[in-house]
């Protein structure tokens, strides 16, 4: 699984993560402290987009270190073609 995600600055640096699956959840942990407002790029490598039947909808949410509650921050949508 971690092969098949890529966590990019800006920069186009790969940023240090760790990369579990819990079903259908997919977890990236950053073990090391990301500055605040840094824009992040999250490749999806291995993403097979669907060409019949409903768009694939990847939703994403974080969680603050100690806490368990997840804060809803984006979507991504990847449409039928």
């Amino acid at each position: 699984m971690s092969n098949d995600i890529d966590v990019l600055d800006v920069n186009d640096q790969k940023i240090n993560t760790n990369i579990s699956a819990n079903g259908r959840q997919i977890i990236i942990e950053f073990p090391e402290k990301v500055i605040s407002n840094t824009k992040l790029l999250v490749n999806f490598n291995k993403v097979q987009q669907p060409v019949t039947g409903p768009d694939s909808v990847y939703r994403f949410s974080v969680k603050v270190v100690g806490s368990e509650v997840e804060i809803p921050i984006g979507l991504a949508k990847f449409p039928t073609f």
